[in-house]
């Protein structure tokens, strides 16, 4: 396993089966910008311990088309 750093303005990477990223410790994903995650079939979340999720805006579920803001209700 050799180590891999790189600066880039740009990068799509295609996988045309399957990718599997394993990290052995902690993984830290820093954007300026956006981060999208989209899925074309299911997408799991899990943790063995704690999961957490914070915002300074505001927090939307949308589950088919019923959109939820979960900061307007508990306001």
């Amino acid at each position: 396993m050799g180590r891999y750093r790189g600066e880039f303005s740009h990068r799509h990477i295609l996988v045309d089966e399957y990718s599997i990223e394993e990290v052995i410790g902690k993984k830290l994903i820093e954007a300026l910008g956006a981060i999208n995650l989209l899925a074309g079939d299911d997408i799991v979340l899990g943790s063995l311990g704690n999961m957490q999720t914070a915002t300074a805006g505001e927090l939307v579920d949308m589950i088919g088309k019923v959109r939820r803001s979960i900061a307007a209700e508990n306001q």
